[in-house]
C-alpha cells in the first residue's frame, strides 16, 4: 500500500504543481481579470468533471478490484457513457461561457473544456489502479501534466494569447487519452461492446457514485463562483481566492492518493480493513494539523513569491483556508471506508447537506465581510462532513477505535498551540513566525513520543 500511495501521490503532486505554475504564469504575464477568467474556467471545468465522469472512475476502481473478470464489459459500458457525457458537457460549457462571461468567454470555455476532456485519460488510470498497476497510472499522469504545462508555457512566453495556448494544451489532453487506451490494451484488458440492458443496469449502479462526485466537487468549488458573483472586485477577486484555494487543495492530494490505494485494500483484505483505517486516520490527522501554523508563518511570502507582490496580502486567506485541512484529511479516509461498504448513497446525502451549508454561509457572509466569508464556509462544511462520516463509520464498524486513533495528534496539537501562543506573548519582540516555529517543534516532539509509545505497546502485545 505504501508503494502505491507514493506513486499516486507523486502524480498528484505534479498535477498540483502544474496547476499552480499555470496560475503563477498567468498572474505575472496577464492582468488580474485574466487570472480571474482562468480561475472561473478551471472551476467550471472541475464541476464539469463530475458530469463527465458520472462516478465511473471510482466505480471502475472498486469493481475492478472486486471482480477483475467482469472489468471488460463494465469498461465498455463506461466508455460509451463517458463519450456521450463529454459531448453534452462541452455543449453546456460553451453556453455558460457565452452567457455568463461574454467578455472572457474564450478563456473560460477552453480552460473548462480542457479539464473536462482530461477525464478521458482518467479512465485508463482508473483501470490501472483497480489492477494495482500504480506505476502505470502515475507515469501516465505525470507525462500528461508536464507536457501540458510545458506547451502552454512556451506559447505564452512566445506571445500567444492565453486562449490559444490553452487550446493547444487541450489538443494534447486528447492525445493523452489515446495513449491511455494503448496502455489499457497492453495490460491485456479487453473492451466488450455493451448492449442496451448492460448500459441501463450500469447507469443504475453509477447513480450513487455520480451524485457523490457532483456534490463533492460542487461543495469544494462553488465558493469560487460565488466569490466572483458577490465579492467586491468580482471576477478579479475570484482569481486571488482561487489561487489561495488551489495552494490548499494541493495539500489534499496526499489524502486523496492514500484513499485511492486504501479502497482496493479494504475491498480485497476485509480481515485487516479496520486496522488499515485506524492507522490511516491517525496518520492523516497528524499530517494535517501543522498546515495552519505553516501558513501563518509563511503565507504572505508564499503568495507573493508565486503570484506576485499584488497577492502577498492574501497570506491571511491561505492560513484561514488551511484550518479546514484537519477536518478534510481524515474525512477522505472515512469516505473511502463508506464507499467500500457500499454506502456511497449515504455519502452523497452528507455532501449534499455540506453543499447547502456552504452556499448559505457564502451568501450570508461574502457580501458582509468579503472572501473571508467563503473561508469560514469551507471550515464549517468540512467539520460537518467529518462529524457525520465518523458517526456513519462507527455505526457500521462498531469495533473501530477512530476516536482513540485521532486523540494523540489532536492532544499534541492543542498543547503545541498553547505553547505557540504563550511563548511569543512572554517575549513581545517575537512575532507570529516565532510562534509557528514553537508550534511545529512542540508538536513534532509530542507526535514522535506518542508514536514511539504506541510502537512499544504494539510490540508488547
Amino acid at each position: 500500500m505504501i508503494r502505491g500511495t507514493t506513486l499516486l501521490l507523486a502524480a498528484r503532486i505534479v498535477s498540483a504543481i502544474s496547476t499552480l505554475a499555470l496560475l503563477a504564469l498567468v498572474a505575472r504575464r496577464f492582468d488580474s481579470a485574466t487570472l480571474g477568467a482562468l480561475s472561473i474556467g478551471l472551476t467550471l471545468g472541475a464541476i464539469a468533471i463530475s458530469a463527465v465522469e458520472l462516478g465511473s472512475g471510482g466505480f471502475l476502481v472498486r469493481e475492478g478490484a472486486r471482480d477483475p473478470e467482469a472489468l471488460p464489459s463494465r469498461l465498455g459500458a463506461v466508455i460509451a457513457i463517458r463519450a456521450a457525457s463529454v459531448t453534452a458537457t462541452l455543449l453546456l460549457l460553451s453556453l455558460i461561457a457565452v452567457w455568463a462571461f461574454p467578455e472572457s468567454a474564450a478563456i473560460v470555455f477552453v480552460a473548462s473544456a480542457s479539464i473536462a476532456l482530461q477525464q478521458l485519460a482518467e479512465l485508463a488510470r482508473a483501470v490501472a489502479i483497480s489492477q494495482r498497476r500504480y506505476a502505470t497510472a502515475s507515469v501516465h499522469s505525470i507525462l500528461e501534466n508536464v507536457v501540458w504545462l510545458g506547451a502552454i508555457g512556451i506559447l505564452v512566453f512566445a506571445g500567444w494569447p492565453l486562449e490559444g495556448a490553452l487550446l493547444v494544451g487541450m489538443v494534447w489532453l486528447v492525445a493523452s487519452a489515446a495513449i491511455g487506451a494503448v496502455l489499457v490494451k497492453r495490460q491485456h484488458i479487453g473492451v466488450e461492446r455493451p448492449d442496451a440492458s448492460v448500459m441501463r443496469a450500469l447507469l443504475v449502479e453509477l447513480r450513487p457514485f455520480a451524485a457523490l462526485d457532483v456534490l463533492t466537487t460542487a461543495t469544494a468549488r462553488v465558493d469560487v463562483l460565488i466569490v466572483g458573483l458577490l465579492a467586491p472586485g468580482g471576477i478579479a477577486a475570484a482569481g486571488g481566492y482561487f489561487a489561495a484555494a488551489r495552494l490548499v487543495a494541493a495539500a489534499e492530494f496526499l489524502p486523496e492518493a492514500i484513499g485511492r490505494t486504501l479502497l482496493p485494500e479494504m475491498i480485497s483484505r476485509r480481515e485487516s480493513a479496520t486496522e488499515h483505517l485506524e492507522r490511516t486516520v491517525m496518520m492523516l490527522v497528524a499530517i494535517a494539523i501543522p498546515f495552519p501554523a505553516l501558513a501563518i508563518a509563511g503565507g504572505d511570502a508564499v503568495m507573493g513569491e508565486l503570484f506576485g507582490s499584488e497577492y502577498a496580502r492574501l497570506g491571511w486567506l491561505l492560513a484561514l483556508l488551511c484550518l479546514a485541512l484537519p477536518f478534510r484529511f481524515p474525512s477522505s479516509a472515512l469516505g473511502v471506508c463508506l464507499t467500500s461498504l457500499g454506502a456511497q448513497g449515504r455519502r452523497a446525502i452528507v455532501i449534499a447537506s455540506a453543499l447547502g451549508v456552504t452556499i448559505a454561509i457564502d451568501f450570508a457572509l461574502i457580501p458582509a465581510i468579503g472572501i473571508a466569508g467563503a473561508g469560514i464556509a469551507s471550515i464549517v462544511s468540512s467539520a460537518l462532513v467529518l462529524l457525520v462520516y465518523w458517526l456513519e463509520v462507527k455505526r457500521r464498524i462498531s469495533e473501530s477505535r477512530l476516536a482513540r486513533a485521532s486523540s494523540m495528534p489532536l492532544m499534541a496539537g492543542v498543547v503545541a498551540a498553547v505553547a505557540a501562543v504563550l511563548f511569543p506573548a512572554m517575549v513581545p519582540t517575537l512575532g507570529p513566525v516565532a510562534g509557528a516555529i514553537v508550534f511545529l517543534f512542540v508538536y513534532a516532539t509530542l507526535v514522535a513520543l506518542g508514536a514511539a509509545r504506541r510502537a512499544r505497546h504494539r510490540g508488547a502485545g
